[in-house]
């Protein structure tokens, strides 16, 4: 609740469930809430995600979504010289990304902000990824 307007704050803002889910036949993740904290899953990401704070701010979930998409746009596209969906020079949230090493630069700073991973999940809930990546052979 925020103590000047005197109304209930969501867990998640707007901008970011337009970036998670931009439509319903173009949803890039998932988000859970549980009691005290966030978890952010994207679609064929394959890195365990990490427990954000309750009340997730952009910065940080800015970073946690650059670390994911990188992630998966690694495992599903470049390795298999694939048109990338993860563009270079793409602004999320405060930042700019410039290089795809950005991540292991996230990873080393969420890490520094003591937040933990959560279990893995080897996420593709519907088998979209799968079975692009045994089409596109």
């Amino acid at each position: 609740m925020s103590l000047l307007s005197g109304t209930i704050e969501p867990r998640i803002n707007e901008e970011i469930k337009r970036i998670m889910q931009l439509t319903d036949q173009a949803r890039i993740g998932d988000w859970y809430l549980y009691q005290i904290y966030i978890e952010l899953r994207v679609y064929g990401c394959e890195l365990d995600p990490y427990k954000l704070p309750k009340f997730l701010p952009m910065r940080i979930f800015a970073l946690e979504y650059i670390r994911k998409i990188i992630n998966a746009d690694e495992m599903h596209f470049v390795a298999a010289n694939k048109k990338s969906q993860f563009r270079i020079k793409s602004q999320i949230g405060p930042f700019i990304c410039n290089i795809r090493a950005v991540g292991e630069k996230i990873d080393k700073r969420l890490k520094e902000m003591k937040f933990t991973h959560s279990f893995t999940w080897s996420y593709d809930p519907w088998g979209i990824i799968s079975k692009k990546r045994v089409e596109n052979k």
